[in-house]
């Protein structure tokens, strides 16, 4: 549980953040860009698929080790799979302004 004094002082500085968010909006102003712990961020892993599975046999954040495994199986059945870094609360929308936001604009090249 926050104290008084961290709660005042959060809901203190989401209320400045969004005064300052609307005043560069009102101003067009570039807004100021998310975190990637306000984004919800998902990184990018290299999953390691086998034929006619859906789900990965395991996930690695590095494509030699991905590469090693395979050939450690020494089999064809396996691939490769590249599974980008997703934002998920960029995605979905949760925020409610991704039409209004060049940083999501950006990253999805819309």
């Amino acid at each position: 549980m926050w104290s008084y004094e961290e709660q005042e002082e959060y809901i203190i500085g989401r209320i400045v953040a969004h005064q300052d968010a609307q005043e560069r909006f009102d101003f067009e102003d570039p807004l100021p860009l998310c975190s990637n712990e306000e984004r919800w961020i998902k990184p990018g892993k290299i999953a390691v698929m086998k034929k006619n599975r859906k789900s990965a046999v395991k996930l690695f954040d590095d494509i030699r080790e991905a590469e090693l495994l395979i050939k450690e199986k020494d089999s064809k059945e396996f691939y490769i799979e590249e599974r980008p870094t997703e934002y998920t609360r960029c995605s979905g929308n949760f925020c409610g302004v991704a039409e209004f936001c060049e940083q999501y604009k950006g990253d999805n090249n819309v």
